[in-house]
C-alpha cells in the first residue's frame, strides 16, 4: 500500500501542470505474451498509453500489466507505470523528467522505482523518421526479493529511441534504456512493428527485454517478453 501511495503521489505531482486546453491522444494494447527468464509462461498482456500536448509541453503516462497462471497458480505477474514530461527548448533540444515504477513478482526485485531528469536531442526528426537521444541523472529506490534489502542510489540515465514509417501501413518503433547505478545497472530494450488494419486498429508484434546486472543467486538477470496484440488508437 505504501508503494502504491508513493506512485500515486508522484504521478499527481508530475501531472499537476497539465490543463485541459491542449490535445489528448491515447492507445491501448491487448494481446498474448510469451514470457522467458525468471518465469516461463504464456501471459495476458495489457498496455495503455495516454499523451497530452500543449504548446512546447508533452506529457505521457503509460501503464502495462502481464499476468499468467498454470494449474491455478500464478506463473507471471508484472506491472509497470511510467510518467514522462518533455519541454521543447528549441527545434533540436528538449528537457525531460521521468518517473518509472516496476513491480515484477517473479524478478530479483520486489519493486524498482526511479525519478530522473535531463536533456534530449532530436538527431533526426522528419515526417517518416524520428531518432532521439537522451542523457540525464536521478535517483532509484528498490527492494531485493530474497532478503527484503532496500537500495537507494543515484543513477545515470541514457536512452535512444527510434521510429520509422516503413510503408503506408507499417511502422517500426524501438528504444534502448539504461539506468546505471553503483549497486545495479538496469537495461531495457524493445522492438515493435505495427501493421495498420484500419485508421484506429493495428496488429502489433513486440519483443521486450529487461536486464539487471546484479541479482541474487538463482535469479535470472534477463526477462524476455514476446507479444502479439491488437493496438487501438483513440
Amino acid at each position: 500500500m505504501l508503494k502504491l501511495n508513493k506512485t500515486l503521489f508522484v504521478s499527481a505531482l508530475l501531472a499537476s501542470s497539465v490543463s485541459f486546453a491542449g490535445e489528448w491522444k491515447g492507445e491501448g494494447d491487448l494481446g498474448y505474451n510469451s514470457v522467458a527468464g525468471n518465469s516461463e509462461s504464456e501471459a495476458l498482456a495489457v498496455k495503455l498509453l495516454i499523451s497530452y500536448v500543449q504548446n512546447d509541453w508533452t506529457h505521457k503516462a503509460e501503464v502495462s500489466a502481464n499476468t499468467a497462471s498454470n494449474d491455478d497458480k500464478t506463473s507471471a505477474e508484472a506491472y509497470t507505470f511510467n510518467f514522462n514530461s518533455r519541454y521543447e527548448i528549441n527545434e533540436d533540444v528538449y528537457g525531460f523528467g521521468n518517473y518509472r515504477y516496476q513491480d515484477d513478482r517473479f524478478s530479483a526485485f520486489e519493486y524498482q522505482s526511479s525519478l530522473t531528469g535531463g536533456v534530449g536531442y532530436h538527431v533526426i526528426k522528419t515526417e517518416d523518421t524520428i531518432l532521439d537521444a537522451e542523457v540525464g541523472a536521478g535517483f532509484r529506490s528498490s527492494e531485493r526479493r530474497l532478503n527484503q534489502e532496500k537500495e537507494d542510489e543515484a543513477v545515470i540515465l541514457g536512452k535512444v529511441s527510434y521510429k520509422q514509417q516503413l510503408t503506408d501501413t507499417t511502422k517500426l518503433e524501438s528504444y534502448l534504456l539504461s539506468e546505471a547505478g553503483e549497486e545495479n545497472t538496469y537495461l531495457e530494450a524493445e522492438v515493435a512493428v505495427k501493421v495498420a488494419m484500419t485508421e484506429q486498429l493495428a496488429l502489433k508484434i513486440a519483443y521486450l527485454a529487461k536486464h539487471n546486472t546484479d541479482v541474487d543467486p538463482g535469479t535470472e538477470k534477463t526477462d524476455r517478453y514476446t507479444t502479439v496484440s491488437l493496438n487501438y488508437n483513440f
